[in-house]
This record gives C-alpha cells, sequence and structure tokens, in this order.
C-alpha cells in the first residue's frame, strides 16, 4: 500500500504537476491523521470497556461483602436484644438472697459482659481506597454512597472499641479491687477460705463491692442498648446499598 502510494508520488512531481501532488500530499496527511485518530479511538474504547468489566467486578465483590455484613449484623442485633434482656432481668436478680457461692457464680458468670469489636467484610473497600479504583465507579452518585457508607462503619467501629476497652477496664478494676474467680470445683471443694469473704458482699445493698458491680451492669447494658442502634443503623444503610449496586450491575446487562 505504502509503495502504491510512493508511486503515484513519484509519478506526479515527474510531470511537473506540483499543485496536483500539494492536494494528493495533503490528502495523504489527512489520510493518515485519520487512521491514528481511529486507532485512538478504538483503543479509547478497549480501555473504556476494560475499566468497565473491572467496575463490574469491584461492584459484585462489594456487594457480596454488604449480604455478608447484612448477616453479621442481623446475629449482633439479635445478640445485643439477648444481652440487654440479660441486663434488665440481672439488676433485680442482684437484690435476691444469695444462698451460695454455685448461686453467685450462676448470677455473675453472664454474657452482659459481652465486649465484641464490630467486625465487618473490608477487603474489596480497601483495596478500592488504596488502589484508587474508586476512580473506576462511574456512577458518582453510587461511588458517594459507598464511600459514606463506609466512613459511617469507621466512626461507628471507632466508638464501639472505645466503649469496650472502657467497659473491659471497668470491669478489670471491680475484679482487682473486690473479688477473686473461682471455678465450680474450687468452690465446690472449699479450698480457699475466703471463697465465702469474696462473694458475700453480693447480699450487702449497701456494699461498695455491690455498688461497683452495680455500676458496671448498668454500663454494659447501656452499651449494649447503643450498640443495637448501631447495628439497625448500618443494617438498613447495607440493605440500600446493596439495591443500589444491584441497580448498577442491572444496567450493565
Amino acid at each position: 500500500m505504502l509503495r502504491f502510494f510512493r508511486q503515484i508520488r513519484q509519478r506526479l512531481l515527474t510531470d511537473n504537476k506540483f499543485s496536483k501532488y500539494l492536494l494528493y500530499a495533503i490528502g495523504e496527511i489527512l489520510l493518515v491523521v485519520i487512521g491514528i485518530l481511529i486507532a485512538l479511538q478504538v483503543d479509547n474504547w478497549n480501555e473504556k470497556r476494560k475499566n468497565r468489566e473491572l467496575e463490574m467486578v469491584f461492584l459484585e465483590r462489594l456487594k457480596s461483602d454488604l449480604v455478608t455484613d447484612t448477616i453479621y449484623l442481623n446475629r449482633r442485633i439479635n445478640r445485643a436484644d439477648t444481652i440487654i434482656k440479660r441486663g434488665q432481668t440481672y439488676l433485680p436478680e442482684m437484690y435476691k438472697n444469695q444462698e451460695d457461692f454455685q448461686e453467685y457464680f450462676a448470677l455473675t458468670n453472664t454474657d452482659i459482659w459481652d465486649s465484641e469489636d464490630l467486625v465487618i467484610q473490608k477487603a474489596t473497600y480497601n483495596e478500592l481506597n488504596n488502589t484508587g479504583g474508586f476512580n473506576l465507579i462511574s456512577n458518582r452518585r453510587l461511588k458517594e454512597q459507598i464511600l459514606s457508607h463506609y466512613f459511617k462503619y469507621e466512626a461507628i467501629d471507632s466508638h464501639i472499641k472505645e466503649l469496650n476497652l472502657f467497659s473491659i477496664s471497668l470491669l478489670r478494676e471491680i475484679i482487682d479491687l473486690h473479688h477473686k474467680k473461682y471455678n465450680v470445683v474450687d468452690a465446690q471443694k472449699q479450698t480457699n477460705v475466703r471463697v465465702e469473704m469474696d462473694w458475700k458482699y453480693i447480699n450487702d445493698p449497701l456494699s461498695k463491692e455491690f455498688m461497683d458491680l452495680e455500676i458496671a451492669v448498668g454500663f454494659y447494658s447501656g452499651k449494649h442498648e447503643m450498640f443495637k442502634d448501631y447495628f439497625e443503623e448500618s443494617l438498613v444503610r447495607s440493605r440500600h446499598l446493596i439495591d443500589e449496586i444491584s441497580l448498577e450491575l442491572k444496567d450493565d446487562d
């Protein structure tokens, strides 16, 4: 092809047809430019197609993470409900007379002391955040919703960790100051003469040990009520975001 154009150009020059040669040269340049532009357009189209395919992969992964989160959040809501109900019955039970160490142990060995942090699926979000992958998400509104969702998660996670650390230190301080840990076998064998002294405070609501434990129970109950609100709010947001991502994935079909 190039040899063909070269022969035409040489013939025009030989015949002194300069004006025709000039027009031909301009046409040849335009043809090359158009060819380059078409090639660039094809490359650009291929790049957009690849980016769109990668975007869909990330959105599918985000959706999967969010579905897993909804299962986890439902479990945490149910768990919080159980602990809150236990807290509501715990304080009245504290004011009942405990006959022996076994009754005291059954009262204090409770799931109300739960201090599980927030554990959500963030692998896809972290990858998008660390690699600049959010630039692939073409739907600006959806991108803002995703970022807002995980920013709120981070704030909630930080507050939950803060409350858990405080509650754990509060409970540890009470244990260190007032109580000793005994398992049921030790109590039954009465191997330690202080067992009787260590649990009797539970029958004295005016004792410092009793009041400290009451404060701890109240704090843990209040903590889990706040956690439940966080989990329910996050569950609503997660479900809404799943729907929004599903619509974007459907539009690409």
